[in-house]
């Protein structure tokens, strides 16, 4: 089973997402569309696969971890397409501070022992470091490849790119406080289904 090791935006923050990807959705057709509602917009700091027995011991660390780790402010730099094995993805990117890349880091270091096989991310055209990465970690795009973002949804036609990044263009999402973390379900594409346990930052 895949998971994601994620911070989540503030409720207001998410329906604020949601309704913008549905507004998108009513003008051009999308793949996926995460939509705070059957999927969960989401800040990813590690994917890793793990079993039944896996969960319950990420679950139960990833409590004790957070006990150490302070709420952080988080900046949007815009939106862009990247993504996927065909760039379809449209996205708000979220600026690299050092406070951020620390979380995903510590994360990364301590869950990643838990895993039970890799999560083959990136999924096209890993380089050295990415293998690196997959034997030491169970996963590629991390430290190094870490590149914090908001996932919105994945377009039909890579046509409509320009049009719904000028669209979107038209919305300002301001510094938010994250103060949540949570252990979550992913489905084929990464996106959060399910949230399994929650934990709140100091």
């Amino acid at each position: 089973m895949e998971l994601d090791v994620v911070l989540l935006p503030p409720k207001k923050l998410s329906r604020k997402i949601g309704n913008l990807v549905r507004a998108v959705g009513r003008k051009v057709p999308l793949k996926v569309a995460v939509d705070d509602r059957k999927l969960l917009p989401h800040v990813s700091l590690l994917h890793i696969e793990a079993n039944q027995s896996g969960v319950r011991r990420i679950a139960s660390n990833l409590g004790i971890f957070v006990r150490h780790q302070a709420k952080l402010k988080l900046e949007f730099t815009g939106f862009r397409m990247a993504g996927g094995v065909f760039g379809d993805f449209f996205m708000a990117g979220i600026r690299k501070s050092p406070k951020i890349y620390s979380i995903h880091k510590n994360v990364v270091e301590e869950i990643s022992p838990l895993r039970s096989s890799v999560s083959h991310l990136p999924p096209k055209n890993p380089n050295e470091l990415h293998k690196v990465y997959f034997k030491k970690y169970g996963v590629g795009n991390i430290l190094k490849f870490f590149d914090p973002h908001i996932t919105m949804g994945s377009l039909k036609n890579l046509k409509d790119s320009k049009s719904v990044l000028q669209f979107l263009s038209k919305t300002k999402f301001k510094t938010f406080t994250a103060d949540r973390v949570a252990l979550t379900k992913v489905d084929v594409n990464h996106q959060v289904t399910k949230i399994i346990k929650e934990f709140k930052l100091k």
